[in-house]
């Protein structure tokens, strides 16, 4: 039992405001939420001289968890920050918090971050896999293979032809720059694109 999916499952559950909860949450609430809140929350949230009247064994369902998702919301959020249980009560424990790779579309964005491209180099990444509750931005799920690493290594150098020396420092061009024609291309571009961003009146040039 995973502290981490814990606190997703119930960020998710607060944040989601929906009439019926999907089966994967509903799964994901009676085998993890449940035996977690009865191990460590309903020694005192329960019956009615509870805490803050947050009897937290009344709640049976995932639908009744969204009805009042602020106070579960609270839940979570002092769960994260280690503020509950209160002291001499035993902490939970913190879990395992997986080491990740960036999925297709953060690598792209990352990429586009970084050299002002946008070159959609993951398109060649095999499709992002999800875990069991459907979530594909997991430590679960986003493991890297030898092939994966290939392609990672070929899109660096995919990323690498589009770099520009210039006398000030690097940039990337929106193409690769392979050949000399490339360099004068990106050259006469750059010329071109100083022009177009200048305010211009074109009827004073056709009135004179």
């Amino acid at each position: 039992m995973k502290f981490r999916t814990l606190l997703l499952t119930l960020s998710l559950a607060a944040a989601s405001m929906v009439d019926a909860a999907t089966p994967a949450i509903d799964q994901q609430f009676e085998q993890t939420v449940r035996p977690f809140v009865g191990k460590y929350c309903v020694a005192c949230h329960s019956g009615k001289m509870a805490p803050a009247q947050f009897d937290l064994k009344s709640y049976t369902s995932m639908d009744m968890v969204t009805d009042d998702f602020a106070r579960w919301a609270l839940l979570a959020e002092r769960l994260k920050n280690q503020e509950m249980p209160p002291k001499p009560m035993p902490p939970p424990p913190a879990g395992v918090v997986l080491a990740r790779r960036l999925s297709n579309a953060e690598y792209d964005y990352t990429i586009r971050d970084l050299t002002g491209q946008d070159m959609h180099v993951a398109r060649q990444f095999p499709v992002d896999p999800a875990n069991q509750a459907g979530f594909d931005n997991s430590g679960e799920s986003l493991t890297m293979s030898p092939a994966l690493l290939n392609k990672y290594l070929k899109a660096a150098r995919e990323v690498a032809d589009h770099a520009v020396l210039k006398p000030d420092g690097i940039d990337f061009a929106p193409y690769p720059m392979l050949v000399e024609t490339d360099r004068e291309k990106y050259a006469i571009q750059r010329i071109v694109g100083f022009y177009l961003a200048q305010p211009t009146d074109y009827a004073d040039y056709f009135e004179a």
